[in-house]
């Protein structure tokens, strides 16, 4: 990274915990104060794989769970397609911003059509599990997009937050997010 920073720049290779504007200061992870004159954010955002209960190491040890947020995990994608046989190919959108709101729904477009052009689409049960209310973001969009997923045979599930996998035994429990009881569904 440094050899793409001016030089009359200070790279701070750090996360910031805290804003403090009216003092013109933002707190570092480890503490330390870094003030300023004028702030320049340049916001990343961090993975949190371990927000979800057996996700990290499934990710690393099962070829049937992938995901494309990480360039560790990335590589499995399409091999998972290949060696998808048939039953429930499950895409999420978590409760947390992502980096790409698009993102999961690409990827499951893309599946369903490999699906088909490969002969799997018939035993392929695609869901489309997201934290969401609406298929997106964007209004203008997501009424579309609904529509598609609805005309391609993708059942949507609203408002379900994954919060466990379960490698072993093939399940990924989600959490509807609309259940005041805190109600779980569970897809095999």
């Amino acid at each position: 990274m440094a050899s793409v920073i001016p030089p009359n720049c200070e790279w701070i290779n750090d996360s910031v915990v805290g804003f403090d504007p009216d003092n013109n200061f933002v707190t570092l992870k480890d503490g330390s104060k870094v003030y300023y004159e004028y702030l320049v954010l340049a916001l990343g955002l961090q993975l949190n794989f371990d927000w979800v209960k057996g996700l990290p190491e499934a990710l690393m040890s099962d070829p049937r769970i992938c995901s494309n947020y990480s360039v560790h995990t990335v590589g499995k994608t399409f091999s998972a397609l290949q060696s998808f046989e048939g039953g429930n190919a499950i895409f999420t959108v978590p409760a947390t911003p992502i980096k790409c709101g698009g993102a999961p729904q690409k990827i499951m477009y893309l599946a369903e059509e490999y699906f088909n052009k490969t002969g799997k689409r018939d035993k392929a049960n695609i869901l489309f599990n997201t934290s969401l209310g609406v298929m997106f973001v964007v209004k203008h969009y997501s009424e579309k997009l609904y529509e598609i997923a609805k005309n391609r045979g993708i059942h949507v599930n609203f408002m379900h937050s994954l919060i466990e996998v379960r490698p072993e035994s093939g399940e990924a429990i989600f959490k509807k997010l609309n259940s005041e009881s805190g109600e779980t569904a569970t897809f095999k």
